[in-house]
């Protein structure tokens, strides 16, 4: 009876503090250059920590941090933009202020096609940034190892059209 209490407590504790947090994820900015592009038109994207907190991200931007979104019949579905990687994942402070630059060249992988990709079509698209506070990426309360499985915040550009 003891350790079940013991496990449900814990456990209460692991969620208080994950819907308690005081991270304002609105303070994370994530902005384009413009919300209309044409085809195959590099889209400028920034991201700015504008909290006081350090956050936790790959080092890595396109591996997971940063994921897009495309609006297809009613529904955001995920599409892989992710760059080939060698395989060893980073984490990396992202501090006060500090601000990651990056330049989508409208390209992703083709479902169902190996090692292959092309320019999206055209449509509304939106940018997801992923990240970890520092209660989540060191709480000893969260028995996964592998940061993937950690809980992490997440916030979205604006919507965007490329004709």
């Amino acid at each position: 009876m003891k350790k079940t209490v013991f496990i449900v407590l814990i456990n209460l504790g692991f969620f208080y503090q994950l819907f308690s947090q005081k991270i304002d994820t609105t303070r994370i900015l994530i902005t384009l250059d413009k919300i209309e592009y044409n085809g195959k038109e590099k889209v400028k994207v920034e991201i700015i920590n504008n909290s006081n907190d350090t956050l936790y991200v790959y080092d890595y931007i396109l591996y997971q941090n940063l994921l897009m979104q495309e609006f297809n019949n009613g529904k955001w579905l995920y599409r892989d933009i992710c760059l080939l990687y060698n395989g060893i994942e980073y984490i990396r402070k992202f501090i006060p202020k500090e601000k990651i630059n990056y330049n989508w060249d409208q390209m992703a992988w083709i479902e169902n096609k190996i090692d292959t990709m092309d320019f999206v079509n055209s449509g509304k698209y939106r940018f997801q940034f992923n990240f970890w506070t520092s209660n989540e990426f060191f709480n000893p309360s969260i028995n996964e190892s592998y940061h993937e499985y950690r809980p992490y915040f997440l916030c979205y550009s604006k919507e965007f059209l490329i004709k």
